[in-house]
């Protein structure tokens, strides 16, 4: 056990390209719901996590735990690291599924006009222009 009671796991995998990758997660004990606190993704022979997910606080409802905020820094490989900011101010272990619809509407909704998606997953990057009615050019 490390200092504040953390859990240390350590699980392997592998990368989209099929290179080796391994998570290490900082766990809290029982009492938080064993929630992830710290978790890294790292690619093989990488010196810096891929993926860093870091949390804090506890928002409890309906006997579910969640990290009330957390950060997901994303670090492909370049000098770029892209990081995404997140805080749970409140939940419900109940469906919303008027929400749901809704969200459901805007993900399938024709992309705007001029939108680039960049697809990263592959050996070589997939560049797609979507021009409102989600076609390629």
């Amino acid at each position: 056990m490390l200092p504040g009671n953390l859990l240390e796991v350590v699980g392997e995998g592998t990368w989209s390209s099929g290179t080796r990758a391994d998570w290490y997660l900082l766990v809290a004990p029982a009492q938080e719901g064993y929630l992830v606190r710290d978790a890294k993704l790292f690619r093989e022979n990488q010196e810096r996590p891929v993926i860093h997910v870091e949390t804090t606080g506890l928002i409890e409802r309906d006997g579910i735990s969640l990290a009330a905020s957390g950060v997901v820094t994303h670090n492909p490989g370049t000098r770029r690291e892209y990081k995404l900011y997140i805080s749970i101010l409140d939940f419900s272990a109940k469906t919303d599924v008027e929400h749901l619809a809704e969200l459901r509407d805007f993900f399938t909704a024709p992309l705007p006009e001029g939108t680039r998606i960049f697809d990263t997953t592959g050996p070589t990057l997939v560049v797609r222009y979507a021009t409102g009615e989600d076609s390629e050019k």
